[in-house]
């Protein structure tokens, strides 16, 4: 009996120690929600959800965590997002800076340690900074349009760049994590 006991504490100490590791999900979303008209925007692969384009840029769109769950094409390892990665892992991908210069775009490619072009931090006021440009700033587009075939979707769709950091640009600059809705 005591052996019985022994074996459940065990399993029940690797259970939690398990449960404690386990990564938790983020979205990166746009801190000024600006028009959107139903969770803010947040960090996007073009494409729809599971269908979306692995090869292809990052835009800002709606968040979908209004629907109650992250999106599988907007959700991320908030330990990675502190270390200065951003990784779309359901896809196995990472934002990687496609220049240094403002109006450079945010593609995706396979994760590497290695790729400076990779290494993005989120600053103490929001501000995500590509370690290879250290005076840009991710930015969305300063336009909104409507998502969906026919354009007549709720969701809304802004473009992603570079462009430099600056007080003015802060409403199109400052990012947060979150797990889920927040107003």
């Amino acid at each position: 009996m005591h052996r019985i006991y022994q074996l459940i504490l065990a399993v029940a100490g690797f259970s939690f120690l398990s449960l404690a590791t386990v990564a938790e999900d983020v979205e990166i979303y746009l801190i000024n929600k600006l028009d959107g008209n139903l969770n803010h925007y947040c960090l996007d692969m073009l494409g729809f959800q599971d269908n979306a384009n692995p090869e292809g840029n990052l835009q800002t769109h709606t968040c979908y965590s209004y629907q109650g769950q992250l999106a599988v094409d907007q959700k991320m390892p908030v330990e990675e997002v502190a270390m200065g990665k951003i990784n779309l892992y359901s896809f196995d991908r990472c934002a990687r800076i496609n220049g240094t210069n403002g109006g450079s775009t945010i593609g995706l490619a396979e994760c590497s340690d290695d790729d400076e072009m990779q290494k993005i931090m989120l600053t103490e006021n929001g501000q995500l900074i590509p370690e290879a440009a250290p005076t840009m700033c991710f930015t969305s587009g300063t336009s909104s349009w409507r998502g969906g075939r026919d354009g007549n979707s709720p969701h809304q769709i802004r473009t992603l760049n570079l462009q430099p950091c600056s007080d003015e640009a802060l409403v199109y600059q400052r990012w947060g994590t979150r797990t889920g809705v927040t107003e």
